[in-house]
Protein backbone atom coordinates (compact mmCIF):
# COMPACT_ATOMS: atom_id res chain seq x y z
CA UNK A 1 0.00 0.00 0.00
CA UNK A 2 1.47 3.50 -0.90
CA UNK A 3 0.47 6.92 1.29
CA UNK A 4 1.06 10.61 0.52
CA UNK A 5 3.97 12.76 3.31
CA UNK A 6 2.22 15.12 4.61
CA UNK A 7 4.44 18.55 5.78
CA UNK A 8 2.64 19.86 9.37
CA UNK A 9 4.60 23.25 10.37
CA UNK A 10 8.05 23.81 8.92
CA UNK A 11 9.77 20.78 9.63
CA UNK A 12 7.49 17.88 10.46
CA UNK A 13 6.40 15.02 7.96
CA UNK A 14 3.37 12.55 8.27
CA UNK A 15 1.75 10.02 6.76
CA UNK A 16 -1.17 8.19 8.16
CA UNK A 17 -1.77 4.64 9.41
CA UNK A 18 -3.83 1.97 7.30
CA UNK A 19 -7.11 1.71 8.82
CA UNK A 20 -7.86 -1.74 8.85
CA UNK A 21 -4.34 -2.05 11.22
CA UNK A 22 -5.47 0.83 13.36
CA UNK A 23 -9.06 -0.51 13.79
CA UNK A 24 -7.28 -4.18 14.32
CA UNK A 25 -5.07 -3.47 17.18
CA UNK A 26 -7.74 -0.49 18.43
CA UNK A 27 -5.16 1.92 17.87
CA UNK A 28 -6.71 5.49 19.53
CA UNK A 29 -5.29 9.21 19.68
CA UNK A 30 -2.38 8.99 22.30
CA UNK A 31 -1.16 5.50 21.81
CA UNK A 32 2.67 4.81 21.47
CA UNK A 33 4.09 3.30 18.72
CA UNK A 34 7.29 1.76 18.47
CA UNK A 35 9.76 2.78 15.24
CA UNK A 36 12.72 1.33 13.76
CA UNK A 37 14.64 2.24 10.64
CA UNK A 38 15.39 -0.81 8.82
CA UNK A 39 17.18 0.84 5.74
CA UNK A 40 14.96 2.22 3.13
CA UNK A 41 11.93 0.70 5.38
CA UNK A 42 10.18 1.95 8.72
CA UNK A 43 8.61 -0.59 10.82
CA UNK A 44 5.90 0.46 12.91
CA UNK A 45 5.04 -1.77 15.47
CA UNK A 46 2.68 -1.99 19.06
CA UNK A 47 2.46 -4.13 21.84
CA UNK A 48 -1.47 -4.18 21.50
CA UNK A 49 -3.53 -8.17 20.60
CA UNK A 50 -5.59 -8.26 18.00
CA UNK A 51 -9.37 -6.84 19.11
CA UNK A 52 -10.31 -10.33 19.23
CA UNK A 53 -13.07 -9.95 22.10
CA UNK A 54 -15.70 -12.71 22.20
CA UNK A 55 -17.96 -15.31 20.73
CA UNK A 56 -20.66 -17.82 21.53
CA UNK A 57 -21.49 -21.42 20.64
CA UNK A 58 -24.18 -24.58 21.38
CA UNK A 59 -22.72 -27.41 22.85
CA UNK A 60 -25.73 -29.55 22.36
CA UNK A 61 -24.99 -32.81 20.88
CA UNK A 62 -21.38 -31.57 20.60
CA UNK A 63 -19.85 -34.03 22.99
CA UNK A 64 -17.39 -35.73 22.05
CA UNK A 65 -15.88 -32.37 20.12
CA UNK A 66 -16.26 -29.66 23.25
CA UNK A 67 -12.87 -29.95 24.08
CA UNK A 68 -11.34 -29.75 20.22
CA UNK A 69 -14.50 -26.57 19.80
CA UNK A 70 -13.27 -24.92 22.42
CA UNK A 71 -9.19 -25.55 21.65
CA UNK A 72 -10.14 -24.00 18.63
CA UNK A 73 -11.52 -20.85 19.48
CA UNK A 74 -8.58 -20.48 22.03
CA UNK A 75 -6.21 -20.35 19.37
CA UNK A 76 -8.37 -18.13 17.48
CA UNK A 77 -7.47 -15.20 19.96
CA UNK A 78 -10.88 -15.08 21.85
CA UNK A 79 -10.95 -14.29 25.53
CA UNK A 80 -14.58 -14.81 26.24
CA UNK A 81 -16.96 -18.00 24.93
CA UNK A 82 -20.70 -17.69 25.73
CA UNK A 83 -21.40 -21.59 26.25
CA UNK A 84 -25.23 -22.47 25.75
CA UNK A 85 -26.99 -25.92 26.31
CA UNK A 86 -30.16 -26.83 26.62
CA UNK A 87 -32.26 -27.77 30.39
CA UNK A 88 -32.18 -31.01 29.59
CA UNK A 89 -28.59 -31.02 29.40
CA UNK A 90 -28.08 -28.60 32.26
CA UNK A 91 -30.01 -31.48 34.67
CA UNK A 92 -28.15 -33.70 33.30
CA UNK A 93 -24.32 -32.32 34.21
CA UNK A 94 -22.69 -33.94 31.77
CA UNK A 95 -22.37 -30.67 29.40
CA UNK A 96 -20.97 -29.06 32.32
CA UNK A 97 -18.34 -31.38 33.34
CA UNK A 98 -16.69 -31.93 29.65
CA UNK A 99 -16.39 -27.77 29.68
CA UNK A 100 -14.68 -28.04 32.78
CA UNK A 101 -12.10 -31.06 31.68
CA UNK A 102 -11.99 -29.13 28.25
CA UNK A 103 -10.82 -25.85 30.10
CA UNK A 104 -8.71 -27.55 32.90
CA UNK A 105 -6.41 -29.93 29.84
CA UNK A 106 -6.44 -28.25 27.10
CA UNK A 107 -6.76 -23.78 28.02
CA UNK A 108 -6.20 -24.05 32.02
CA UNK A 109 -6.32 -19.63 31.16
CA UNK A 110 -10.07 -20.00 30.73
CA UNK A 111 -12.37 -20.34 33.92
CA UNK A 112 -15.79 -20.75 34.17
CA UNK A 113 -17.32 -17.27 36.11
CA UNK A 114 -20.83 -17.50 35.73
CA UNK A 115 -23.10 -20.22 35.11
CA UNK A 116 -26.90 -20.06 34.60
CA UNK A 117 -30.12 -22.61 33.69
CA UNK A 118 -28.84 -23.27 30.14
CA UNK A 119 -25.31 -21.47 29.78
CA UNK A 120 -21.90 -20.65 31.44
CA UNK A 121 -19.93 -17.95 30.65
CA UNK A 122 -16.13 -18.51 30.49
CA UNK A 123 -13.30 -16.11 30.52
CA UNK A 124 -9.25 -15.68 29.69
CA UNK A 125 -8.08 -14.89 33.66
CA UNK A 126 -4.39 -14.88 32.78
CA UNK A 127 -4.07 -11.22 31.53
CA UNK A 128 -1.11 -10.29 29.07
CA UNK A 129 1.52 -12.85 29.19
CA UNK A 130 4.89 -11.06 29.90
CA UNK A 131 6.71 -14.19 28.79
CA UNK A 132 6.13 -13.94 25.46
CA UNK A 133 5.95 -16.50 22.56
CA UNK A 134 9.73 -17.08 21.90
CA UNK A 135 10.33 -18.81 25.01
CA UNK A 136 7.49 -20.69 25.10
CA UNK A 137 7.88 -21.98 21.53
CA UNK A 138 12.02 -23.14 23.01
CA UNK A 139 10.36 -24.37 25.85
CA UNK A 140 8.29 -26.89 23.87
CA UNK A 141 11.32 -27.91 21.81
CA UNK A 142 12.77 -28.75 25.18
CA UNK A 143 10.07 -30.60 26.85
CA UNK A 144 9.58 -32.95 23.63
CA UNK A 145 13.19 -33.63 23.62
CA UNK A 146 12.94 -34.68 27.14
CA UNK A 147 9.80 -36.54 26.08
CA UNK A 148 12.26 -38.63 23.14
CA UNK A 149 15.52 -38.57 25.09
CA UNK A 150 14.21 -40.08 28.78
CA UNK A 151 11.75 -42.61 27.35
CA UNK A 152 14.54 -44.22 25.31
CA UNK A 153 16.48 -44.17 28.62
CA UNK A 154 13.49 -45.57 30.60
CA UNK A 155 13.52 -48.49 27.60
CA UNK A 156 16.91 -49.17 27.81
CA UNK A 157 16.72 -49.46 31.78
CA UNK A 158 13.58 -51.97 31.73
CA UNK A 159 12.05 -49.10 33.51
CA UNK A 160 8.96 -49.06 31.42
CA UNK A 161 6.85 -47.25 34.46
CA UNK A 162 8.79 -44.19 34.30
CA UNK A 163 6.79 -43.35 30.67
CA UNK A 164 3.47 -42.61 32.98
CA UNK A 165 5.46 -39.42 34.14
CA UNK A 166 6.58 -38.37 30.47
CA UNK A 167 3.08 -39.25 28.99
CA UNK A 168 1.96 -36.75 31.31
CA UNK A 169 4.23 -34.22 29.84
CA UNK A 170 2.03 -35.18 26.03
CA UNK A 171 -0.70 -32.43 27.88
CA UNK A 172 1.76 -29.52 28.98
CA UNK A 173 2.94 -30.06 25.52
CA UNK A 174 -1.17 -29.04 24.32
CA UNK A 175 -1.03 -26.44 26.44
CA UNK A 176 2.26 -24.89 25.48
CA UNK A 177 1.60 -25.59 21.54
CA UNK A 178 -2.20 -24.07 21.91
CA UNK A 179 -0.84 -20.98 23.58
CA UNK A 180 1.67 -20.76 21.00
CA UNK A 181 -0.91 -20.68 18.22
CA UNK A 182 -3.59 -18.13 20.42
CA UNK A 183 -0.23 -15.96 20.50
CA UNK A 184 -0.06 -15.87 17.26
CA UNK A 185 -3.76 -15.04 16.55
CA UNK A 186 -3.59 -12.40 18.65
CA UNK A 187 -0.63 -10.93 18.31
CA UNK A 188 0.76 -11.96 15.02
CA UNK A 189 4.53 -12.90 14.43
CA UNK A 190 7.90 -11.02 14.20
CA UNK A 191 7.26 -11.21 10.42
CA UNK A 192 3.75 -11.42 9.50
CA UNK A 193 4.31 -13.31 5.96
CA UNK A 194 5.88 -15.93 7.72
CA UNK A 195 2.95 -16.73 9.85
CA UNK A 196 1.87 -19.39 8.32
CA UNK A 197 5.17 -21.15 8.33
CA UNK A 198 5.45 -20.94 11.83
CA UNK A 199 2.19 -21.99 13.02
CA UNK A 200 2.47 -25.02 10.83
CA UNK A 201 5.53 -26.29 12.89
CA UNK A 202 4.29 -25.55 16.06
CA UNK A 203 1.35 -27.79 14.76
CA UNK A 204 3.73 -30.49 13.89
CA UNK A 205 5.47 -30.30 17.57
CA UNK A 206 1.71 -31.20 19.37
CA UNK A 207 1.62 -34.06 16.56
CA UNK A 208 5.17 -35.04 17.15
CA UNK A 209 4.15 -35.55 21.13
CA UNK A 210 0.93 -37.03 20.47
CA UNK A 211 3.23 -39.59 18.43
CA UNK A 212 5.45 -40.25 21.49
CA UNK A 213 2.90 -40.48 24.43
CA UNK A 214 0.75 -43.51 21.64
CA UNK A 215 3.96 -45.19 21.44
CA UNK A 216 4.46 -44.96 25.41
CA UNK A 217 0.20 -46.29 25.97
CA UNK A 218 1.35 -49.27 23.78
CA UNK A 219 4.55 -50.02 25.39
CA UNK A 220 2.82 -49.63 28.81
CA UNK A 221 -0.10 -52.30 27.76
CA UNK A 222 0.59 -55.11 30.65
CA UNK A 223 1.44 -57.56 28.39
CA UNK A 224 4.11 -55.72 27.32
CA UNK A 225 5.42 -55.54 31.20
CA UNK A 226 8.77 -57.55 30.36
CA UNK A 227 9.02 -56.32 26.45
CA UNK A 228 12.88 -56.01 25.60
CA UNK A 229 13.47 -54.40 22.74
CA UNK A 230 15.82 -55.85 20.17
CA UNK A 231 19.17 -53.90 19.84
CA UNK A 232 18.14 -52.86 16.30
CA UNK A 233 14.83 -51.20 16.87
CA UNK A 234 16.96 -49.41 20.14
CA UNK A 235 19.51 -48.29 17.47
CA UNK A 236 16.61 -46.93 15.03
CA UNK A 237 14.80 -45.08 18.12
CA UNK A 238 18.34 -43.52 18.85
CA UNK A 239 18.45 -42.43 15.56
CA UNK A 240 14.86 -40.91 15.45
CA UNK A 241 16.13 -38.96 18.61
CA UNK A 242 18.94 -37.50 16.98
CA UNK A 243 17.10 -36.29 14.36
CA UNK A 244 14.47 -34.23 16.61
CA UNK A 245 17.69 -32.69 18.08
CA UNK A 246 19.22 -31.90 14.79
CA UNK A 247 16.09 -29.79 14.28
CA UNK A 248 15.78 -28.19 17.48
CA UNK A 249 19.78 -27.24 16.99
CA UNK A 250 18.84 -26.26 13.45
CA UNK A 251 15.69 -24.31 13.98
CA UNK A 252 17.74 -21.96 16.39
CA UNK A 253 20.82 -21.37 14.11
CA UNK A 254 20.72 -21.99 10.64
CA UNK A 255 23.81 -24.29 9.03
CA UNK A 256 23.59 -25.59 6.07
CA UNK A 257 25.96 -28.72 6.85
CA UNK A 258 23.47 -29.46 9.50
CA UNK A 259 20.52 -29.22 7.26
CA UNK A 260 22.75 -31.75 4.84
CA UNK A 261 22.72 -33.96 7.57
CA UNK A 262 19.30 -34.09 9.05
CA UNK A 263 18.35 -34.70 5.16
CA UNK A 264 20.94 -37.43 4.81
CA UNK A 265 19.47 -39.02 8.48
CA UNK A 266 16.33 -39.16 7.19
CA UNK A 267 16.84 -40.87 4.15
CA UNK A 268 19.06 -43.12 5.81
CA UNK A 269 16.14 -44.05 8.38
CA UNK A 270 13.30 -44.06 5.81
CA UNK A 271 15.13 -46.40 3.58
CA UNK A 272 15.99 -48.30 6.45
CA UNK A 273 12.94 -48.92 8.06
CA UNK A 274 10.97 -51.74 6.07
CA UNK A 275 13.69 -54.32 6.53
CA UNK A 276 14.07 -53.59 9.62
CA UNK A 277 9.93 -54.17 10.05
CA UNK A 278 10.51 -56.86 7.55
CA UNK A 279 12.87 -58.70 10.08
CA UNK A 280 11.59 -57.51 13.38
CA UNK A 281 9.12 -59.27 16.15
CA UNK A 282 5.49 -58.53 15.67
CA UNK A 283 6.22 -55.79 18.74
CA UNK A 284 9.56 -54.20 17.38
CA UNK A 285 7.70 -53.63 14.62
CA UNK A 286 4.85 -51.54 15.90
CA UNK A 287 7.66 -49.80 17.94
CA UNK A 288 9.40 -49.23 14.81
CA UNK A 289 5.80 -48.14 13.02
CA UNK A 290 5.36 -45.59 15.83
CA UNK A 291 9.16 -43.81 15.12
CA UNK A 292 9.03 -43.76 11.46
CA UNK A 293 6.18 -41.75 11.68
CA UNK A 294 8.13 -39.54 14.13
CA UNK A 295 10.64 -39.33 11.31
CA UNK A 296 8.58 -38.12 8.93
CA UNK A 297 6.78 -35.87 10.64
CA UNK A 298 9.81 -34.10 11.74
CA UNK A 299 11.38 -33.85 8.31
CA UNK A 300 7.99 -32.15 6.99
CA UNK A 301 8.86 -29.07 9.18
CA UNK A 302 12.13 -28.38 7.71
CA UNK A 303 10.37 -26.66 4.40
CA UNK A 304 8.23 -24.35 6.50
CA UNK A 305 11.56 -23.39 8.58
CA UNK A 306 13.69 -23.25 5.04
CA UNK A 307 10.70 -20.33 4.24
CA UNK A 308 11.08 -18.42 7.32
CA UNK A 309 14.75 -18.39 7.12
CA UNK A 310 16.02 -18.18 3.49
Amino acid sequence: MKRKVVKQGSSTLMVSLPSDWAKRYRITKGDELDMQEQGRSLLVTTHKDFSISSTSVDVDDLEPMIMRTFAALYKAGYDELKVTFSDAAYGNPKNVVAIQNALRHEISSFEIVEQGKNHCLVKNIEGTLEEGFEPILRRTFMLLITMAEDSLVAIKGNDLEDLNRLKALEESNNRLTTFCRRLLSKQGYRDHKKIQFIYHIIEELEHIADQYKYLFDYLLQPENKRLKLTKETLQYYEQTNKMLRMYYDLFYKFDKKTLVALARLRKSLMDDVNRRIERARRKDAIVLHYLVLQVQTIFEMVEPYLSMVL
